[in-house]
C-alpha cells in the first residue's frame, strides 16, 4: 500500500506487506497525528506478529511536530526488536548536516540499531 498525498508537506509511505515500511519526502504537517497515528497503529499490530521488520526513512526535511512521531515510531518497534530482527535505515543527503545529526540523535535515544546512509 502506498500513501501518496498531493500535498508537498505530507510524506509518502509505502508498505511492503507486513515486513517493511518506507517513509520519504517532506514531513511538514501542521497536524502530524493525522498522518502518523494510523502508521503507529499498524506498526503495533505488526509488532504483535513477531516477524522481522525494516523501517526505511528518507525525509528531505521534517518539522518539530513530526519529531515526536518519528520517535514514537521507533518506540513502537522496540518491543518487537526483543523477539525479532528489526532494522531501521536513516537516509540523509550527504551534505545535509541537520538530517545526519537527527539520525545520530535517534541512534542515541532508541535501543533499535539505526543505520545511517548518505546519498547524493
Amino acid at each position: 500500500m502506498v500513501y501518496n498525498s498531493t500535498n508537498i508537506h505530507t510524506p509518502k509511505s509505502k508498505w511492503h506487506g507486513t515486513h517493511k515500511l518506507e517513509l520519504y519526502g517532506r514531513a511538514l504537517l501542521e497536524d502530524s497525528s493525522e498522518y502518523f497515528d494510523p502508521l503507529i497503529a499498524k506498526l503495533k499490530r505488526i509488532s504483535e506478529m513477531g516477524n522481522d521488520f525494516e523501517l526505511s526513512i528518507k525525509f528531505e526535511y521534517f518539522n518539530t511536530a513530526a519529531t515526536q512521531y518519528i520517535t514514537r515510531l521507533f518506540y513502537t518497534l522496540e518491543p518487537l526488536s526483543n523477539i525479532a530482527n528489526v532494522k531501521v535505515i536513516w537516509h540523509y543527503i550527504e551534505c545535509d548536516e541537520d538530517m545526519h545529526e537527527a539520525g545520530l540523535t535517534y541512534q542515541e535515544t532508541t535501543s533499535i540499531p539505526i543505520t545511517l546512509i548518505p546519498y547524493d
